[in-house]
């Protein structure tokens, strides 16, 4: 697999506001003569530059032949972009994939593939996110539709199975997708599962929701399942186009993070074990034997009235709370260690002692095995749910770093505007090389001290990345930190 990673940083860049971002510049290879006028679209030229550091079709650079994803993006295949579109907070730009980003992607593939073939943009986000707002805010369906317009066979898809149901934003039900849930595989990777290692007690997973039972179903008995998207698993080519930000569980969240959204059923994905880290979990650093007995005590109570009975008990909360005329604002299961508007982090903060919950540290060993296991099946799953020995599918991965989230990520963070992108044909590669640009220590983050490791070599190739800031050749082990972003509480980046 090619180790190149190109890196580009246009500190000034902001994103464009009009639909369909078309370029301003005029580049002898542009696929289509559409420009925009007013302000450079300077994300358009920076996702070119680093498609040209790469050195993709370097036969024909300069001149209007020249075809960057030629020979990736194939003519009459499908192209799979999954950007991230997590959330729909009221302020995206440091949390979801703008679309000006894509739109070069979907460029420069129509053009490789001829005119001939289909782009889908796709992603599951968040069981309780509202799809369509998300991508009305960050530009998505208008720029697919005016796209569509002009010829280009580009579509917009949400991929979920399965939706939760909000009132009153109390979450009180389930929906299930059988259209989506039609066109899922449940991929088992058994003995190669992250999880499969010893000392994994799977009674004490928890997923991204309020019932554990099935979290746990899925990843016992020598199993460990998740219910992933044929749509991907069947794309000749996926493109990943992650959002570079903070995440209070993971540390960073990514290329190797963004493929959580591959996965449609929330049910299915660990994200930390119950209890503290001295009684065999890692919801929380070590805790004295009262304040665990304590934490035991309210996690009984928890599970008597959200992990079983949660419908039921979201429905009189909501209730109750529309009585008195209060919309609660939604949280999303990943604001974990919230503020004191959140009273079952308050609770929880309160009896232990630690500002922290439900696996948001640095010492959280579960999400990371998580993370790594879809990026195995990413590589080997079949699009039938089997999994292979050898990669199924071209891969390729641009970063949305114009506008990255630093701190309290990745719901809420504090947007830093970088003016980055980084390309390449390799996850781990390119994160790699975005984490030492940030001045992150990869081995203090888990997700990549264990990608590093040697049995993991599929995923990290066994070679330092190859890699380009603005043209130039930088060693990736180099102290030539570009950027610096605050870690989130209770972790250390240093």
């Amino acid at each position: 697999m090619n180790t190149d990673v190109a890196v580009r940083i246009h500190a000034g860049a902001a994103y464009p506001t009009v639909p369909p971002f078309d370029p301003t510049t005029d580049h002898p290879d542009a696929p289509f003569g559409f420009r925009a006028e007013g302000p450079c679209n300077a994300v358009y030229d920076l996702v070119r530059s680093a498609l040209v550091d790469l050195r993709l079709d370097g036969e024909n650079l300069g001149s209007a032949d020249w075809s960057p994803l030629r020979g990736i993006a194939c003519p009459g295949q499908t192209v799979l972009i999954k950007p991230n579109l997590v959330k729909d907070v009221s302020r995206q730009d440091a949390v979801t994939t703008h679309a000006s980003v894509v739109r070069p992607l979907v460029d420069y593939c129509w053009k490789a593939m001829q005119g001939r073939g289909r782009i889908i943009i796709a992603d599951a986000p968040q069981a309780e996110t509202d799809f369509d707002t998300v991508v009305d805010r960050n530009g998505l369906r208008a720029m697919v539709g005016i796209l569509r317009q002009r010829g280009v066979q580009v579509g917009l898809e949400d991929l979920r199975a399965l939706r939760v149901i909000l009132r009153n934003g109390v979450w009180v039900g389930e929906q299930e997708v059988p259209a989506r849930r039609a066109e899922s595989a449940v991929v088992d990777l058994g003995p190669a599962s992250m999880f499969s290692t010893q000392g994994c007690n799977a009674e004490l997973l928890y997923g991204g929701g309020y019932g554990r039972k099935a979290t746990v179903a899925h990843h016992s008995g020598g199993r460990h399942e998740y219910c992933v998207s044929r749509s991907v698993l069947a794309a000749d080519l996926v493109i990943s186009v992650p959002k570079l930000k903070t995440h209070k569980k993971a540390g960073v969240t990514c290329c190797l993070k963004n493929l959580v959204g591959i996965n449609v059923d929330k049910n299915y994905l660990p994200h930390f074990s119950i209890g503290p880290e001295n009684q065999g979990g890692d919801e929380f650093p070590g805790l004295s034997r009262w304040r665990s007995a304590l934490v035991a005590a309210t996690r009984q109570v928890h599970d008597l009235l959200l992990d079983r009975h949660w419908r039921t008990t979201g429905k009189w909360v909501s209730a109750i709370l529309g009585a008195a005329g209060v919309v609660l604002k939604p949280k999303s299961k990943d604001s974990c260690g919230g503020n004191d508007a959140d009273v079952a982090g308050a609770t929880y903060r309160l009896l232990s002692g630690v500002n922290c919950r439900q696996g948001a540290w640095q010492g959280n060993e579960t999400i990371w095995k998580m993370i790594l296991d879809l990026n195995r099946l990413f590589f080997f799953a079949r699009s039938d749910g089997t999994v292979a020995d050898s990669v199924q599918r071209r891969m390729f991965f641009l970063v949305d770093g114009i506008i990255c989230g630093e701190g309290d990520g990745p719901m809420n963070p504090t947007a830093v505007s970088a003016g980055i992108v980084a390309a390449g044909q390799n996850p781990f590669l390119v994160d790699f090389a975005l984490l030492r640009l940030a001045g992150i220590d990869p081995t203090k983050v888990p997700l990549y001290r264990e990608a590093l490791r040697t049995e993991n070599a599929w995923l990290n190739t066994g070679r330092e990345p190859s890699v380009s800031l603005n043209g130039a050749p930088v060693h990736p082990l180099a102290k030539n930190a570009v950027l610096h972003l605050r870690p989130p509480a209770n972790w250390d980046f240093s």
